[in-house]
């Protein structure tokens, strides 16, 4: 797509006139969580947050947006175990998938093969017992 040099002048200098994103503060794992938030705040672990909910909560009920948090944790908890089934599982090309495909397509012809087999020997019992 492109744009007329009207438009993207203007583009430009609503650019200018943005604030510029703040520096990202990378904290590391040693360092605390501050103390100030609740721990539900702060679970990243699924489980533990379901139980921490459920003692926080007096009658059984729990607000939406824990409940969204709760949801968000879960996905990512999710995602990183489908990575990790990922890393840990065989890897299987197209040529293994081709051939497993293939030796099955085998397999039914020979099934197939001893079926008339049998068939044809049925049929000779048959004409020799009479």
């Amino acid at each position: 797509m492109s744009l007329d040099p009207k438009s993207l002048e203007r583009l430009r200098e609503l650019g200018r006139k943005l604030p510029k994103s703040l520096p990202v503060n990378k904290t590391s794992s040693s360092q605390k969580k501050p103390s100030n938030l609740h721990i539900i705040e702060t679970e990243s672990s699924p489980d533990n947050l379901f139980k921490e909910l459920i003692n926080v909560s007096q009658d059984g009920t729990i607000p939406p947006h824990l409940i969204e948090r709760m949801k968000e944790i879960e996905a990512v908890a999710l995602d990183k175990q489908i990575i990790e089934k990922r890393k840990n599982a065989p890897e299987t090309t197209d040529k293994n998938i081709f051939h497993k495909k293939q030796k099955t397509k085998r397999d039914t012809q020979m099934d197939e093969l001893y079926t008339e087999f049998n068939q044809i020997l049925l049929e000779e019992d048959s004409d020799q017992s009479f």
